[in-house]
């Protein structure tokens, strides 16, 4: 969930559409990103994934 946060403030939609029809079956909110956007979230996820193990384990530099 965290992870979901992070990436929505780091790559914002590129497009948002609120349904609030009563008559709409699929009402709610979307969101939909370009494929770029995608690829490039891809990518960040895994540098992400890599990194931030390395950074916990590293030493403290007093």
């Amino acid at each position: 969930m965290i992870y979901l946060l992070f990436i929505l403030t780091i790559y914002p939609p590129t497009h948002l559409e609120a349904r609030d029809k009563p008559n709409d079956a699929g009402s709610g909110i979307y969101l939909s990103w370009s494929p770029c956007k995608v690829d490039s979230l891809i990518d960040g996820y895994i540098v992400l994934r890599m990194t931030l193990p390395a950074q916990r384990n590293m030493p403290k530099v007093k």
